[in-house]
């Protein structure tokens, strides 16, 4: 009896490190029919080189393998290509920089093809930190909302949604044929938060996940980890926040469900950050580091101009602006040089960038993010950069009048 083909999906962004490991633990696998489609989102190191090096050994193996290089366009994007691309039965994304156990692959299929009302399987496993990869945590110990179901079968998609239910990469295996039934698009939101909860999120709406108890994978955590880092309650929190409710509001759109079903559940999303990012903002309030101390304005209009004085009241350095025609404003606004895209470029790695144009959503987002830049990371709208004063300025006066 023919196995069923399993998709294995990975993106890797500077992961050459990782690479040696990532390929025995899929090449020692129990089971056979693997097809292995990895996604090099423009690394800057030898990671392409290094992925298509791995070619033969798999092939060598039995299985299919296919190498995609792309430009630098976030985890999401690269995921997209993978869906886009698979051909297996069941999938799953697999981390660059985590572990599976040889039977990993196998018990989960096993359990699939038994459980046909099941659209994904989750299994229990551990943690570990990259400097000693031999001391493992249960995953339980660390985050027991990531694997601890009651029954063998549930409905996770409500836990998901509230949070209450860890939906990362490693856990899980997922049915194609009842993911494509939600998703026909196989797209997620290109978002570089959260792809592996949407795809949890999508392909729990409707059937029941199942779950195996039986330790089968290892997540690591390092510093460099995106995911995996712990956010200190700082901007950089906030904004995290920010774009993983931007991704779950997207998710829930794109769901076959009548309209006021999806508005109960971003109303539960919208609840559900509120609370969070304002507790962040609540612990930065005393905080002077909450703003970045240097901005670059795109955008040399009126926009521009109220971004970089409410950025002033806070103690915040405007750079310069960016725009591109210079010369329309005499090169100088408010004080402050007016420079071209490239002349700025040198700086976009070294300062937090603040988009202040019409343009912002669509050529200069796509000029940054090409530029390896992250969204509310290394640079964000003006409508959020005026949020954030805005808040901080309220709860500064509450403050005051409670003293």
């Amino acid at each position: 009896m023919n196995e069923p083909l399993v998709s294995i999906i990975t993106a890797c962004y500077n992961g050459e490190r990782f690479i040696d490991r990532w390929k025995m633990s899929l090449l020692n696998q129990t089971y056979k029919n693997i097809e292995v489609l990895v996604i090099n989102d423009g690394s800057m190191d030898n990671s392409y080189k290094m992925l298509k090096y791995c070619q033969d050994e798999f092939i060598a193996k039995g299985y299919s393998f296919k190498c995609f290089n792309q430009q630098n366009a976030g985890i999401g994007a690269a995921t997209n290509v993978g869906l886009q691309n698979m051909a297996g039965t069941y999938f799953m994304i697999y981390d660059i920089d985590d572990l599976l156990d040889p039977q990993c692959i196998e018990e989960r299929v096993d359990f699939l093809e038994k459980n046909l009302d099941c659209s994904e399987v989750l299994s229990d496993g551990w943690f570990a930190d990259e400097t000693s990869l031999e001391k493992k945590y249960p995953m339980k110990f660390l985050s027991p909302h990531l694997v601890s179901m009651e029954h063998e079968k549930e409905y996770i998609f409500t836990g998901v949604l509230l949070g209450e239910r860890g939906a990362a990469t490693c856990p899980y295996m997922h049915r194609t044929s009842s993911y494509i039934e939600i998703n026909p698009n196989r797209l997620v939101y290109p978002s570089q938060y959260l792809q592996d909860s949407q795809i949890v999120l999508l392909n729990s709406y409707r059937y029941k996940c199942g779950f195996i108890s039986t330790k089968m994978y290892t997540i690591v955590s390092h510093k460099d980890s995106h995911s995996h880092a712990n956010k200190a309650a700082d901007w950089d929190n906030y904004l995290y926040l920010q774009g993983q409710e931007v991704a779950f509001l997207n998710t829930i759109r794109s769901l076959p469900a009548p309209l006021a079903e999806k508005i109960k559940y971003e109303t539960i999303i919208k609840q559900r950050f509120f609370i969070m990012k304002n507790k962040v903002l609540a612990d930065l309030a005393m905080n002077s580091d909450v703003l970045p101390k240097r901005i670059i304005i795109f955008g040399a209009g009126i926009t521009g101009v109220n971004v970089s004085q409410v950025g002033k009241m806070f103690g915040v350095d405007v750079l310069c602006f960016v725009d591109n025609n210079p010369e329309k404003n005499g090169k100088i606004l408010e004080g402050i040089e007016i420079v071209n895209f490239d002349t700025a470029r040198e700086k976009f790695n070294k300062d937090y960038i603040v988009i202040a144009s019409k343009r912002g959503d669509h050529e200069i987002k796509k000029q940054l993010l090409n530029q390896g830049m992250i969204e509310n990371i290394d640079f964000c709208h003006y409508s959020t950069f005026l949020k954030i004063c805005n808040i901080l300025e309220c709860i500064k006066m509450f403050s005051i009048a409670n003293m």
